[in-house]
């Protein structure tokens, strides 16, 4: 007799469940065990590390800590716990009667198991992250842009694409600062110049799509807003001038904040001693906390890795293969991949080649589910994503 054997993708427990016959009133519960979770916990004392890694193997689970935890060498262990929803539900119920502060571990972590996304209103439209996958449509109006040469820095022309961009973007971004390799900074009287008259001509044209503000300066943002913007994209992360953050909590708006180590020269090496992923996830939540402290409603923060800023080509592809890590940290997340060196280094110069191989990264964070996928071809993006969508999200 030959034995047919096939490997089942863990998502599609449930539908096999209901194949083979099973009970269908405990599919629900029974399911949890087919549905594998892997946390790092940060930090930890020996003895909290410990207590957790007991408790996982007597679940039939497991947790790796530092080899130094057990003899007490160690001040702290970062902690890697691994199981079924089901195990860690069981770990988690056993740690909430742990002394130790382990009860706040437990619940953070349950939290974790199942995260969802507040959907967030930007001007008169709901997003609702669970859905679908959203399309912010890129304008630069600068001269010197590294991905479309000043191509739509004069104003008719600016509005001539802003309507293209409209057709098939859920928002629009507008930056007047180019970030490439060796750009010079522009003062906020020149950027707010090039700005503002293309958000009013974009209200004209359409005053239902969401606007956004690429800017790092807070008299831009707030004169941007005033001319009916929406949302601002500071790529300092509000580390570049102090009085961003009050902007955007005078406002009410939503705000990116994209992770850059060096908010003047955004294209600097920088070493991440503990890693990239963990280096980057720190500081992200540093920012999230500060905004926080400044009045800002986490609700309306948007979370960008900072794919070509402060790190190598191998850093910025390990970031894109890991990205959904950062949905940890409770925010809707950007990518902003298109053009960028990772992309040239694969396709080479021609932009309709970086255009292509853009698309493909793009499917490949759809089908994670990252949130917002800032792009400057809209349109070769729409239809494969919503493809996508209905392939990943439904």
């Amino acid at each position: 007799m030959n034995v047919l054997i096939r490997q089942i993708d863990s998502r599609f427990s449930k539908e096999e469940m209901t194949r083979i016959g099973f009970d269908c009133a405990y599919i629900d519960a029974a399911s949890k065990k087919y549905d594998y979770r892997l946390f790092k916990i940060f930090g930890l004392a020996p003895h909290q590390a410990t207590i957790i890694k007991q408790t996982a193997l007597s679940l039939g689970s497991d947790a790796a800590v530092h080899r130094d935890v057990l003899m007490c060498k160690i001040d702290s262990s970062d902690v890697l716990l691994g199981g079924s929803v089901a195990q860690i539900i069981s770990i988690c119920d056993k740690l909430k009667k742990q002394p130790f502060s382990l009860a706040k571990i437990a619940f953070e972590l349950e939290a974790q198991i199942f995260p969802t996304l507040t959907p967030m209103k930007i001007r008169n439209r709901l997003f609702d992250f669970e859905k679908k996958t959203f399309l912010m449509g890129i304008l630069n109006v600068t001269p010197d842009s590294f991905s479309d040469g000043g191509k739509y820095f004069e104003k008719d022309t600016a509005l001539l694409h802003a309507k293209e961009l409209i057709v098939n973007s859920d928002i629009v971004d507008i930056g007047a600062e180019s970030t490439r390799p060796g750009a010079e900074p522009i003062d906020c009287e020149e950027e707010m110049r090039r700005l503002i008259p293309i958000v009013e001509g974009i209200r004209q044209i359409d005053d239902s799509i969401p606007i956004s503000i690429d800017t790092r300066n807070a008299k831009t943002a707030r004169a941007a807003l005033e001319a009916g913007a929406d949302m601002i994209n500071d790529i300092s992360g509000l580390s570049y001038d102090s009085s961003m953050a009050d902007v955007i909590r005078d406002y009410g708006v939503p705000v990116v904040l994209m992770h850059s180590e060096n908010a003047i020269n955004m294209q600097t090496q920088h070493e991440y001693k503990r890693g990239v992923v963990d280096d980057v996830f720190f500081e992200l939540e540093k920012k999230i906390n500060f905004a926080s402290s400044c009045g800002i409603d986490r609700k309306n923060i948007i979370l960008d890795v900072g794919i070509g800023f402060d790190k190598t080509y191998e850093e910025n592809l390990e970031l894109i293969r890991r990205m959904d890590e950062f949905f940890s940290l409770g925010c809707p997340l950007l990518a902003g991949v298109s053009r960028k060196s990772v992309i040239k280094k694969i396709a080479g110069e021609d932009i309709s080649s970086r255009d292509e191989a853009t698309l493909a990264v793009s499917a490949y964070l759809a089908s994670k589910k990252i949130n917002i996928l800032r792009v400057h071809n809209v349109s070769i993006h729409r239809k494969s994503i919503e493809l996508i969508d209905e392939l990943v999200r439904r």
